[in-house]
């Protein structure tokens, strides 16, 4: 070629001389080798926080960790190209955004429930319960939960009260029937469950509550005092000790117990109200409001001409918790004094006063399959069997 060639000769001389420059690429082997890192990276992370977090074992969640973070750094070696490093990203975006669901399955609390626990846990009660339906990719889900857990613990932890508070990760594919059941549509959706009046000789274990969407304030505050107004109450109320009422309530000859608490606030508490749930179907609560204890020992005089007297004192500060003894047609007084977290110990006061268990609560044989679905674990005795 001569000095001064053309601009198209140059070029043709250019591209058959030149070789082509080809872009790195997997071989066969590196993409085998890719696909089953990436394969075992979302293996691992599934297993490690998808299955029952409540039931498994600690050292098993930490070695799926362990094969996941392995996988994923061969993986990296071997997507050694871009496209391929993209792909095994994705695959751990996902596995990760998955591993995120079950947001309380760790909380003692909160409820995480299942199409296997759903019915045991919301509607095998005679308790409210409020479940939050929810997504784990949700940003509203994610600003309420720490309130959630709040209310959770506020609820079973401090107060016992007769209130189960649960979650349902709609994002579970074996949940979505459950969310579709309850015509869930957006996140999250706090729905509230409100048991029937308790009937003593219905056989059914599920019970048809009623259910309405709470679309209160979502502060601990405003749903606390939400779920402690619908709680169900099964407490007697009289206005006065010498009143026909109160004489025929005492007067009812009946196998179930007879509780009376003398109060200065005119409002049933919540505690009062979750242990009447409590002890339904053993004993029956009453409550009888007094400004101040006006007279020594005050005497109620039966239908049948029994007098009982009312062991009361000027002296004594209210609340006063008294148990009657129908038999001896004797009161009890509860001499500790009475606090709004003292569920537990009133009931255990309850339990060796007439020898029976109750129904629901942390003293109850059922407690221990609702201890198991809340935490994964076995629950301690919180009573000497009788």
């Amino acid at each position: 070629m001569s000095y001064g060639a053309s601009y198209d000769e140059y070029s043709r001389l250019f591209l058959s001389g030149s070789t082509p420059v080809v872009p790195n690429s997997l071989n066969e082997y590196q993409t085998i080798i890719t696909i089953l890192l990436a394969l075992a990276t979302f293996g691992s992370l599934s297993l490690g926080f998808l299955v029952d977090n409540k039931s498994r074992s600690p050292v098993l969640q930490l070695l799926y960790i362990l094969i996941a973070s392995f996988s994923i750094g061969l993986g990296s070696i071997y997507a050694s190209n871009f496209f391929g490093l993209l792909a095994l990203f994705q695959v751990v975006v996902l596995a990760t955004a998955r591993a995120q669901g079950d947001e309380y399955s760790k909380d003692a609390n909160v409820y995480e429930l299942t199409p296997s626990n759903f019915d045991k846990v919301i509607l095998n009660t005679n308790y409210t319960s409020i479940v939050k339906f929810y997504a784990p990719w949700c940003g509203y889900c994610q600003k309420l939960k720490p309130v959630y857990k709040k209310l959770g613990k506020l609820i079973h932890e401090d107060g016992k009260l007769a209130i189960n508070v649960a979650a349902v990760n709609c994002d579970q594919e074996y949940n979505k029937p459950l969310c579709s059941k309850y015509k869930i549509s957006g996140f999250p959706t706090l729905t509230v469950f409100r048991p029937p009046k308790y009937d003593p000789n219905s056989k059914s274990k599920v019970y048809k509550h009623a259910t309405d969407t709470y679309n209160g304030e979502r502060s601990l505050k405003s749903m606390y005092s939400h779920l402690t107004s619908h709680i169900k109450n099964y407490v007697k109320k009289f206005q006065s000790l010498k009143s026909d009422t109160t004489k025929n309530w005492f007067d009812q000859n009946e196998s179930l117990n007879k509780v009376l608490l003398i109060s200065s606030n005119s409002q049933i508490s919540p505690l009062y109200k979750s242990l009447a749930i409590d002890f339904i179907d053993t004993h029956k609560f009453s409550m009888l409001t007094l400004k101040k204890i006006e007279e020594e020992n005050p005497i109620i005089t039966l239908s049948s001409g029994d007098e009982i007297t009312i062991p009361l004192s000027k002296q004594d500060e209210l609340p006063v918790l008294l148990s009657y003894d129908d038999e001896n047609k004797v009161f009890n007084k509860y001499e500790p004094k009475l606090k709004s977290n003292d569920k537990v110990k009133i009931g255990e006061w309850l339990i060796d006063q007439n020898g029976v268990k109750p129904l629901e609560g942390e003293l109850s044989k059922k407690e221990k399959k609702m201890y198991k679905y809340r935490t994964g674990k076995k629950a301690k005795p919180a009573h000497d069997e009788l």
